[in-house]
């Protein structure tokens, strides 16, 4: 992993999952100042990379990234999330674990591949929510999230993603 992003991700997250350390604004200016300087990492065929700190809902999760073909796989509210599948039916977004697995949405699934796209996942005590690039294409309820304390992940299978950014907001 990049020193830089490493640096960063050790003096973010840890402050972001304890509540309000310091002001929003301040916050703002560290992701961006973070953003502008941190070189991409870059992960390919079962590299992974994981937050330092783990986070309870309600959270909301906003990853920057790319992928060149298939399997960008995230992970907190499910072991695994899985977009671009490589199985049989590829526009599946897969749900591996937690309280909606196997809870699989056809259509949901695909990502842009070879350009950046934001996520934002946003985790309650009774549901969650994917976004990508603003849309709504996943949405679950019924479970109980309360149980989830863990960090979030990034990796991929078969292929090479690049993560610009991972911000987390505990709402």
């Amino acid at each position: 992993m990049n020193t830089a992003l490493r640096a960063a991700l050790c003096l973010l997250l840890p402050l972001v999952s304890q509540g309000p350390v310091i002001s929003a604004e301040a916050l703002e200016q560290i992701h961006a100042l973070t953003e502008a300087r941190a070189t991409p990492v870059v992960l390919k065929n079962g590299d992974i990379i994981t937050t330092l700190a783990s986070f309870k809902p309600p959270v909301e999760i906003t990853i920057t990234a790319k992928v060149d073909s298939k399997n960008f796989i995230m992970g907190y509210a499910a072991d695994q999330v899985i977009f671009n599948w490589d199985g049989p039916e590829p526009t599946q977004l897969r749900v591996e674990g937690g309280p909606d697995a196997h809870k699989h949405k056809t259509g949901a699934g695909l990502l842009p591949v070879k350009r950046y796209f934001q996520i934002r996942w946003v985790v309650t005590e009774k549901s969650q929510q994917i976004f990508v690039d603003g849309d709504g294409g996943y949405t679950r309820g019924g479970g109980d999230y309360t149980v989830i304390n863990r960090p979030i992940t990034i990796s991929c299978k078969d292929s090479t993603v690049t993560v610009r950014s991972i911000k987390v907001k505990q709402l």
